[in-house]
């Protein structure tokens, strides 16, 4: 019974030590103190500052005096549903349909639909064995 005890106590011995070598808790050159670890500083990164000054425009100036015209005022013409505009699309103060040119009629104008009569039967079951996913 005495051996059996010392062999098992020897194999956990060798088992504690192995574990310890493996962990890396005896350090490399076998002593148990911590080594201090340095980390790099990160280089920032170079930001080149340039100062830009913007330039006058006097476009802008003109677009808005362009925007508080209404359709008439600019020339332009009103293109409703069932037209479409040959020209460039005007902004305007009281519409978004203001072409430039004048709007040309798309289609025969005929905007009713026949469709063959046919039957819809709907039948509400909820019984859980006529449910189909």
């Amino acid at each position: 019974m005495r051996k059996k005890t010392l062999v098992l106590s020897v194999g956990v011995m060798i088992l504690l030590i192995g574990t310890l070598i493996v962990a890396g808790c005896t350090g490399p050159s076998g002593s148990s103190a911590p080594q201090s670890v340095t980390s790099p500083t990160p280089a920032l990164p170079m930001v080149k500052i340039t100062k830009v000054t913007p330039t006058p425009q006097t476009i802008a100036v003109q677009e808005q005096v362009n925007e508080a015209m209404t359709c008439t005022q600019r020339g332009g013409f009103l293109t409703v549903a069932g037209q479409r505009c040959p020209g460039t699309w005007l902004i305007a103060a009281n519409t978004y349909s203001c072409c430039s040119q004048e709007p040309v009629r798309v289609g025969t104008g005929n905007t009713t639909i026949t469709t063959e009569s046919f039957d819809i039967i709907i039948n509400f079951n909820d019984d859980l064995g006529d449910i189909i996913p």
